[in-house]
């Protein structure tokens, strides 16, 4: 007898646990909290180790009389400590050396400018102020432009500020001051050397080694589950796990990304370049874009037809091709680390993603041709297996034209018009109906589209191996290209391009042009709050430059020690000052505060304030590790050194007539609140940039980059594959310049992606007198963004996989729906020009719009008519004999590239218009009288 298959609702109580056990969390939650806390004191244990030894270490320093001593000018030697707080001593050695590196590079420009200033500016007060404004200016984009370069326009910045400082003191160059403040910065870049480098490394290479075999590993958990999801129903754990795993995949390709910058600038002895393991990490991101295009694919069904209730006959097939990829995997990790696999927690991970009753049993080593002929031999018998079931399953050779379709292609029927039974284990039955509808030919579509993506997978898997298993041997590998700027390469770019934008015929014109240039970027954002940063600092030290008792002041006081604070506080936009503002007074109460305690109860005792700084740079080590905790903890320990340092020079020197340790601390903070009302009220007064204004314009320049980059990847098809004039060669060709430009617009765009990142928090701390800033829309919006850019990425990566389709193709479905494909793609790119638009203007978007989702559907309605047709009448045109015919839909893998493009470009659609629901619900719509 014939059983009707639904998918019911997964019950409240289907995991068998009784009611009773839910009045139990709590122990589950202490011993949860427990476990938390004691792997993260465990993880970030060598950090805060080597951090409180470097910062330890500088004060060590300074308490031995000799060293202290041998300062004629103490006030320097604060600047040993300084070092040890902006150069991260727990960072891998190749991010040690980028930011040590660009830190020696600034205390020698810095100084170099001290010794300009004595021979070139004189006495003069006026070239004193013009020279700082500069100098603060420039060092003010520069930081602005990239957070790594932080430390370095700092350092310049006060290098140039103590040689004024001096020269106005003293009255003449001093000589032994620079030489006591150059020597005291690199007494601390040393110590935090010795701290990174010698002591407890880690290096960059180790971090990506195992960062790769994590994401191999993540990778082979989430293939497992997604084959589980294509064929077998998942309970809530493992739907739970799958949408974790579609998370952690994202960010292992950050990490990923992100690692390898460090190991740019490391010395190495290792079997892989840095090239090589480039080729590695780009290899597993593309295995992560296919997984995560599968899953998304997946993810937007709403309702399963006939596909599991047939599908399931794969169950042995996808469980051998399963296996046969991790086995693929776990041989590519042992040769990368052969220490990963005995890590417990990396065996209790493995241990929880078998594939229904599948035992993971230990995992065989294989040689690598071993592996590469497995994966394509079970790879084979999988794809193989699925045509022949979904052919079987729609009897196409016994299928007519006739009434098939109608005329009405739009027209739709309810899915659940459709009965699935099933008679036997090997035998699947559909009613008469079934086959007409579109639905049934969009899920046979999506089977094929499911094979085609895996199968990627598993080519960039054996691509992996093959890179990883090419012998080689250990040596010495010096990387020294990260040193070198960029420059030569992006003229060449320019060059290669043909780049003659700026060609202009006299060079009145070109002058006219380049000056206007000058005047935009004088004029932007950046430039005004640099600005605003060098008028701020000439303010602050005002006092200094009039001379008298103003001078006297500012010296007896100690102001020039707000310099930093003046300059960390005048931030580009209002939101990031008020951030900053909450985190620099909490870092000086907390860092003044214990100086003070500090000094109360030792004095000058060296070994009691040994034991205090000890005490304290442990817990501000621990919570540097926290993201939103590090600024706090980096503030509070410069603070700590601002009131201590000065202290120990006057208590062990017995220096008359000083402030004590309470009169220290209260000027301390005095400065501070200072410097934070300069900064506050320039900001908020003049020229105020309010964070919202820069992450609406960031989000209008990211939609105005996806729109260049879907219209040019849309010349693909409308130009290069529908004109028959050209040659493969020429094509071909054709594509790699349209490669390289769509490359080169999606870097553009990630880069801008993750810069918008901070502007959210800023945004959100900005008040407002409406109403509090709606910042979850804006995130809505980025996320729309940034699943639009995913889609054209994988379109792309599909695309370019083999540059090209076959004239079968190109005559059969890329002419054909030619008008309806522009059609879809002048709305969506009108569409997103009006939303770059609004976020601009905040202005209501028309009332009347048109839906892109309507014009998707109309260009796959057509498709699927399309499809049908060319079935049908292959398969009314086989041989007696039945053999296979090219033509068929189902049988030629091209057409499944094609509906692949055509379902991820679809898949644009929706966020498309999600992105207008949201900008209505922000900045409202025009009343509708139509």
């Amino acid at each position: 007898m014939a059983t009707s298959i639904t998918e019911n609702p997964p019950q409240n109580n289907s995991s068998g646990i009784p009611p009773e056990s839910n009045n139990k969390p709590i122990p589950n939650k202490i011993s949860a909290i427990r476990k938390n806390m004691m792997i993260f004191l465990t993880s970030n244990f060598k950090k805060a180790f080597k951090g409180t030894l470097a910062y330890w270490l500088a004060f060590l320093i300074i308490l031995i009389d000799e060293c202290r001593n041998y300062f004629k000018n103490p006030q320097t030697l604060y600047n040993i400590v300084l070092p040890t707080v902006i150069l991260n001593s727990a960072a891998t050695t190749g991010e040690f050396v980028q930011t040590a590196s660009l830190l020696i590079l600034g205390v020698l420009i810095g100084h170099s400018l001290f010794v300009f200033e004595a021979g070139a500016l004189g006495n003069s007060e006026a070239a004193m102020i013009i020279f700082l404004f500069v100098i603060a200016y420039l060092t003010s984009i520069i930081r602005a432009i990239n957070a790594k370069y932080f430390g370095f326009g700092l350092i310049v910045c006060v290098g140039v500020f103590q040689g004024i400082y001096t020269r106005i003191i003293y009255g003449s160059f001093k000589e032994r001051y620079l030489s006591d403040a150059t020597v005291s910065y690199f007494i601390g870049i040393s110590i935090a050397w010795l701290a990174n480098i010698i002591i407890w490394p880690t290096t960059a290479e180790h971090n990506l080694t195992s960062q790769i075999c994590v994401s191999l590993t993540n990778l082979s958990s989430f293939h497992t589950l997604l084959l589980k999801k294509y064929l077998l129903p998942l309970n809530e754990n493992e739907f739970s796990r799958l949408k974790s795993f579609s998370v952690q995949i994202r960010s292992d390709a950050f990490s990923l990304i992100r690692t390898i910058e460090a190991l740019e600038a490391e010395l190495t002895y290792s079997k892989f370049s840095t090239k090589e393991y480039k080729d590695q990490v780009r290899c597993i991101n593309l295995m992560q874009l296919h997984l995560l295009g599968l899953y998304n694919g997946i993810a937007k069904r709403c309702k399963d037809r006939f596909d599991k209730d047939s599908l399931h006959l794969l169950k042995e097939n996808s469980i051998e091709l399963s296996e046969v990829c991790r086995k693929s995997i776990n041989s590519i990790e042992r040769v990368i680390d052969p220490q990963y696999h005995k890590n417990k927690k990396i065996v209790e991970i493995t241990k929880e993603d078998e594939l229904c009753e599948i035992i993971n049993e230990e995992v065989e080593e294989l040689n690598e041709n071993r592996c590469q002929e497995n994966l394509i031999r079970s790879l084979k018998e999988y794809e193989d297996k699925q045509r022949k079931i979904m052919i079987e399953l729609l009897q196409l050779d016994k299928i007519t034209l006739e009434g098939i379709y109608s005329e009405d292609i739009t027209k739709s029927t309810k899915d659940d018009e459709s009965t699935i039974t099933i008679e036997s284990e090997n035998r699947v039955e559909l009613d008469d109906n079934i086959i007409s509808k579109d639905s049934t030919w969009e899920d046979i579509f999506f089977n094929f589209f499911f094979t085609f993506g895996f199968r990627e997978y598993v080519e960039e898997l054996r691509r992996l191996g093959k890179i990883v298993n090419k012998k080689r041997e250990k040596r010495l590998r010096i990387n020294y290209k990260w040193m070198i700027p960029d420059l030569f390469r992006k003229k060449k770019n320019q060059i290669n391009n043909n780049d003659t934008r700026d060609d202009y015929s006299n060079l009145i014109t070109t002058i006219r042009v380049k000056l206007a240039k000058f005047l935009y970027a004088f004029k932007s954002n950046v430039s005004i709050s640099a600005i605003k940063a060098a008028v701020a600092l000439i303010i602050y030290i005002l006092p200094l430059l009039i001379g008298g008792e103003a001078k006297d002041f500012f010296v007896k006081w100690s102001i020039s020690s707000g310099v930093v604070s003046v300059l960390v506080l005048m931030s580009p936009v209002i939101g990031q000052t008020y951030v900053t503002l909450t985190i620099l007074i909490t870092g000086s109460i907390i860092g003044s505060v214990w100086a003070y305690i500090s000094l109360i109860v030792w004095k000058s005792n060296p070994y009691g304030l040994l034991f205090f700084i000890l005490l304290y740079a442990i817990p501000m080590y621990y919570i540097s590790n926290i993201p939103r905790l590090a600024l706090v903890s980096l503030l509070s320990r410069l603070s700590y050194a601002t009131v201590l340092v000065p202290q120990i020079v006057i208590m062990k020197n017995k220096i008359p007539n000083t402030n004590s340790p309470i009169v220290a601390t209260y000027k301390n903070l005095s400065i501070i609140a200072f410097a934070i009302i300069l900064a506050f009220t320039l900001q908020i007064f003049i020229y105020p940039n309010l964070a919202r204004h820069e992450l609406r314009r960031s989000l209008s320049n990211i939609s105005t980059n996806l729109i260049l980059y879907y219209e040019e990847y849309c010349t693909i098809f409308n130009k290069l594959f529908v004109n028959t004039s050209l040659t493969q060669t020429q094509r071909e060709d054709e594509l790699h310049i349209v490669d390289n430009d769509l490359r080169r617009v999606e870097l553009r765009i990630q880069r801008s992606i993750i810069k918008i990142q901070p502007l959210l928090a800023f945004a959100s701390a900005e008040p407002r007198l409406i109403a509090p800033f709606p910042i979850l829309k804006y995130e809505i919006i980025l996320i729309h963004l940034r699943h639009i850019l995913d889609r054209l990425s994988w379109a792309r990566l599909i695309i370019m996989s083999k540059k090209d389709f076959s004239d079968n193709v190109i005559q059969n479905f890329v002419i054909p729906l030619h008008k309806p494909r522009t059609q879809l793609q002048r709305v969506t790119v009108i569409l997103m020009y009006l939303f770059s638009n609004a976020l601009i203007s905040k202005s209501p978007l028309p009332h009347i719009l048109p839906k892109s989702t309507e014009i998707r559907n109309n260009l796959f309605n057509e498709a699927y008519r399309l499809v049908k047709e060319l079935t049908i009448s292959a398969r009314k045109q086989k041989n007696k004999n039945r053999e296979d015919d090219n033509a068929c839909v189902l049988e030629d893998p091209e057409y499944i590239k094609f509906y692949a493009i055509s379902s991820i470009m679809g898949g644009i659609s929706n966020h498309v218009d999600a992105i207008g629901d949201t900008l209505k619900d922000l900045f409202g719509e025009t009343v509708g009288y139509i």
